[in-house]
């Protein structure tokens, strides 16, 4: 049964909304349960005390409900009050783990120039880049796809689990990655959104998620890049020889070729904060190449950056502007 259909029947019947062929519904479901292993054991310890509890006042709720019937009238009834009882502690017990390990999120953050590396429940690792933000479950189950919220940027090593289970990344918009296991770079920004695969193999899908027909499938191989525009509604693929260019910032560095200073500069406000002016508008045209060794310090970033593209850094106020070296130096 689907996560949204089940959460629409366990409302219902916890409101008592349920008519009998849904609740019928969800015993098939939790019967299906009884050969696989006890999924309350991903409970911790004060999680399970408080199931109990719960459940132990469901079954003070229904016994104060029943009428005091006679000795025949016992006879006649007990059966049908123990179904009625076990039924109720079946969903109850659904709806409380449903709830306890679906519903609650984790949220982890990077600051301006900060880098982070996060191991998630399945063994997969994600490296957060700056100024990033990863949400996900606090479990995760095995019947489910394994799903993260990204916005910003971040490199994913994704683990292969036995059952095929998928990892979904869902990023800001129409955009969301599909893959079994594999390494790739996902980087959303206000500039846009682009994929980096490095191995394995990604299903891209761009469209509303809730909309099959309105969602485009695009298979990538390794050594390939999606970029999207800003509003999502176009993309372009691409083979690159050094997809490893993609995620040099893991190792506090980028890796240039014939990068324009405009596109660097807007990369560099996304992930580390820097306020830069320019004296002149024809030197955000000006490409270099090389490596950009990145640092937390606003102050050595800038003098990187002004050597590789020979540029004076002033510091004004909040910003730094950058005007032309070679123009001083006459």
């Amino acid at each position: 049964m689907e996560k949204e259909k089940l959460h629409i029947l366990l409302e219902k019947y916890l409101k008592g909304k349920c008519s009998p062929e849904e609740e019928q519904e969800l015993m098939n479901w939790y019967a299906s349960f009884e050969q696989r292993e006890n999924f309350t054991d991903s409970l911790n310890e004060r999680d399970q005390h408080r199931l109990g509890q719960s459940m132990r006042r469901a079954i003070a709720q229904n016994i104060t409900k029943q009428d005091k019937p006679t000795l025949r009238t016992k006879i006649i009834r007990w059966p049908g009050f123990i179904l009625t009882t076990a039924a109720a502690l079946v969903l109850i017990t659904v709806g409380w783990v449903y709830y306890l390990t679906l519903s609650q999120e984790v949220t982890y953050q990077t600051a301006y120039g900060e880098i982070k590396t996060i191991t998630l429940p399945d063994q997969s690792v994600a490296t957060l880049n700056g100024h990033s933000v990863l949400r996900i479950k606090e479990q995760w189950s095995w019947w489910a796809d394994r799903e993260v919220w990204l916005e910003g940027e971040a490199f994913f090593s994704v683990t292969h689990q036995q059952n095929n289970q998928h990892f979904v990344v869902h990023t800001p918009g129409l955009v969301s990655v599909k893959v079994l296991g594999t390494e790739f770079n996902v980087s959303q920004r206000s500039s846009g959104t682009s994929i980096a695969l490095a191995s394995g193999s990604i299903s891209l899908h761009i469209g509303k998620p809730l909309d099959k027909n309105q969602v485009a499938a695009v298979p990538m191989e390794p050594g390939e890049v999606v970029t999207l525009s800003p509003n999502q509604e176009s993309y372009k693929k691409h083979k690159v020889k050094n997809i490893e260019a993609y995620s040099a910032w893991k190792k506090q560095k980028l890796l240039l070729n014939r990068t324009s200073l405009e596109e660097l500069l807007t990369s560099l406000q996304e992930t580390h904060g820097l306020k830069l002016k320019v004296t002149e508008r024809k030197l955000l045209d000006r490409k270099a190449s090389g490596t950009l060794p990145l640092s937390r310090s606003a102050g050595q970033l800038m003098r990187n950056l002004a050597a590789l593209y020979d540029l004076v850094p002033v510091a004004e106020n909040d910003y730094t502007i950058l005007s032309d070296g070679a123009r001083q130096q006459e």
